[in-house]
């Protein structure tokens, strides 16, 4: 069995509080999400995300088809003005729900 050891996190009550729910919607509780925080880190020697200084903030962007994340990808949401004009777009999820074939009924 793997050492574990204990670690102190210090976040606001309101943040700890929308933390747990989240993850418990998630099925997880907000230790496991931290667990599985740390595990993609080090899998991918850094943060799985990016993180950027004094970024440009756009008003609209939209998800390319071709860079929809797998699950070895980070996620990808890119400004108009970074598009390839050769991008497939999607102007709402509903229209790239519809171009992955993905069929949701309503409750």
């Amino acid at each position: 069995m793997v050492e574990t050891v204990h670690m102190t996190v210090q976040i606001s009550e309101e943040d700890r509080r929308r933390a747990d729910q989240l993850f418990a919607d998630l099925g997880m509780t907000l230790d496991e999400a931290v667990a599985i925080f740390l595990k993609q880190c080090l899998m991918r020697d850094g943060l799985p995300f990016r993180v950027r200084r004094n970024a440009p903030k756009t008003t609209s962007a939209q998800l390319t088809y071709s860079e929809i994340p797998t699950e070895t990808e980070e996620p990808a949401v890119v400004g108009m003005d970074r598009l390839s004009p050769n991008e497939t777009t999607f102007s709402d999820i509903d229209e790239l729900i519809q171009k992955l074939g993905i069929n949701i009924e309503s409750p």
